[in-house]
């Protein structure tokens, strides 16, 4: 779901279920605190209960 006005749009964890199909694109932005984020993100529960991660379909 976009905004024609943007070129994306913040998806919150509790929301995350609701926009993730069977397969997950993850891609992080480098820069400062990039690797800390992305560690964030893996160890986050929701993240971890997404069926395409626990099949291992990440992209």
């Amino acid at each position: 779901m976009f905004d024609q006005n943007k070129t994306w749009l913040p998806v919150t964890m509790e929301t995350l279920p609701n926009y993730i199909s069977d397969y997950i694109f993850l891609t992080i932005n480098a820069g400062e605190n990039s690797k800390a984020r992305e560690e964030e993100l893996k160890s986050n529960g929701v993240w971890k209960n997404l069926p395409a991660v626990k099949e291992n379909r990440r992209l």
